[in-house]
């Protein structure tokens, strides 16, 4: 009986292991973008360790949940030539969304425009902390300003945020430095593995993300996995230092924080193409 249960589990890794390989070699040939499309996340936020003696900061550990809804809301025209597909996301109950403004070209997916909202994290005893809303093409210098005033960026040139086909040796510049952002971001495929979340399991590239030659990103560490419904996961790993003014006293500071941020699964729903 112990042969045949042995046996049975070899031949369902051997299958599981044939169909990675075949995807492996196959790629992500496309990436969801039908209208009414709709995928919905898990948003945690860790803070994993705080230095200060500031009595009014939380100490450690503390984690805050929330859910974050994504949707292809409308196709988009701009300037009469440049069809994109409108990503909105929004954090629980919020009225506050962020907007990206997607489309497809020979090179992959890419981000044409954004408009985003959001809030700066406040970590107090007693109280909770509010992140800047995610998405999936949340891009990591994407600026956060109150909702009224929340104007449309237009990204120049566009970015590449997902390289078409997906390879499991895909590497690619996401941004090039600007005078406005002066950094580079360059992705790559670092592995392909089976995720389950949720009782699914997806097939997804990791992709890692690296901030060329900047210091001020030395600590941060940013995966993605993307499977064909889009993106699974997301980690975000950075060390902090936060400076706050409470009750109109001088600011405190306590550095140390180390912010742990996991965009998980939760729901997909893909729209067919008509």
């Amino acid at each position: 009986m112990k042969t045949r249960i042995f046996l049975f589990l070899l031949v369902l890794t051997l299958i599981a292991c044939d169909k990675m390989e075949n995807n492996t070699q196959n790629g992500i040939q496309d990436y969801p973008m039908v209208v009414g499309s709709t995928w919905q996340y898990k948003y945690e936020a860790i803070l994993n360790a705080v230095d200060t003696n500031d009595p009014y900061f939380l100490g450690i550990p503390d984690t805050q949940i929330w859910i974050v809804d994504v949707w292809v809301d409308k196709d988009t025209l701009f300037y009469d030539t440049v069809s994109t597909h409108k990503f909105m996301a929004k954090m629980d109950d919020s009225d506050e969304m962020m907007s990206h403004y997607m489309f497809k070209d020979d090179d992959g997916l890419k981000c044409f425009a954004y408009s985003n909202v959001g809030a700066t994290p406040t970590i107090l005893k007693g109280a909770s902390f509010k992140p800047a809303i995610p998405s999936p093409f949340m891009n990591f210098h994407d600026l956060q300003i109150p909702v009224e005033k929340a104007p449309i960026y237009f990204e120049t040139p566009p970015t590449l945020n997902v390289k078409l086909p997906l390879l499991s040796n895909s590497e690619w510049r996401f941004r090039d430095p600007s005078d406005d952002l002066y950094w580079q971001i360059d992705k790559r495929v670092v592995g392909y593995e089976l995720l389950t979340l949720e009782g699914r399991t997806f097939l997804c590239y990791r992709i890692e993300y690296d901030y060329a030659d900047h210091e001020a990103f030395e600590n941060l560490r940013v995966t993605d996995w993307v499977s064909k419904e889009g993106l699974v996961k997301r980690e975000v790993k950075s060390h902090l230092i936060f400076s706050y003014i409470i009750d109109g006293n001088e600011p405190a500071e306590f550095s140390n924080a180390e912010m742990t941020f996991i965009l998980s699964l939760i729901d997909v729903n893909l729209k067919a193409e008509i």
